[in-house]
């Protein structure tokens, strides 16, 4: 992200927990060898995907929602090309936007799955009261 285009205004980060570039990159070769469909990056994935298939619209307000608000606290920056039009200077791997404390990550992990779980209890909850409804 440290080195793509930003027209937002804003300082971007990714929200957490970050993947290992190295392990995204893996995964692009991966496919370029064998192609499929789709593949799984890191822990947040498939709670995220179980979400989106039980309550789509609600994990899409749910995200707009977390961008809305990282992007209005947020330091401003300027807009910049980044490296869309022209090869980026240096070769750094790492944006220095994951932690190296393992703790973190591991606690950043359980609390997304808790969120998760969150999420989709509230959906289920809803789906039972529509149902009751009808």
């Amino acid at each position: 992200m440290s080195h793509g285009a930003n027209y937002s205004g804003a300082q971007v980060r990714p929200p957490p927990p970050v993947v290992d570039p190295r392990t995204v990159a893996d995964a692009l070769v991966s496919l370029a060898l064998r192609p499929r469909a789709r593949i799984f990056i890191g822990s947040p994935a498939r709670p995220a995907i179980l979400a989106h298939a039980l309550a789509p619209d609600l994990l899409a307000r749910g995200m707009k929602w977390l961008t809305d608000r990282a992007l209005q606290r947020a330091k401003p920056a300027e807009r910049t090309d980044g490296n869309l039009f022209e090869a980026s200077r240096g070769n750094a791997i790492d944006g220095g936007f994951r932690s190296s404390d393992a703790r973190a990550s591991a606690a950043m992990t359980i609390g997304m799955g808790a969120a998760a779980i969150g999420a989709l209890a509230l959906a289920g909850g809803w789906a039972i009261r529509q149902r009751d409804r009808t």
